[in-house]
């Protein structure tokens, strides 16, 4: 009992922690290190906002790339990234 109360505990720390973080913070924490977007691998510490909706990033080969996102109830939803000048 004391196992699933302790775990059930932790899920709900990360989900506050997804909803008070930025949206750079956010995008950077499910992406950069440990997941790919369709173009290449986040390079960490690289995630900005731009301006308000829109993040810019790098990838790990050195291209600019920016996304629009929406804050929803769980954190944020991203949209299709697209090649930044």
């Amino acid at each position: 009992m004391s196992v699933v109360l302790a775990i059930v505990s932790a899920a709900g720390c990360v989900q506050s922690s997804d909803a008070e973080a930025t949206p750079a913070e956010h995008f950077e924490r499910v992406h950069a290190d440990s997941t790919y977007v369709p173009h290449g691998k986040v390079k960490s510490g690289s995630v900005q906002e731009v301006e308000q909706g829109k993040l810019q990033y790098k990838t790990s080969d050195g291209q600019k790339w920016s996304v629009k996102y929406k804050k929803n109830d769980d954190g944020y939803r991203y949209f299709d990234s697209e090649k930044a000048n």
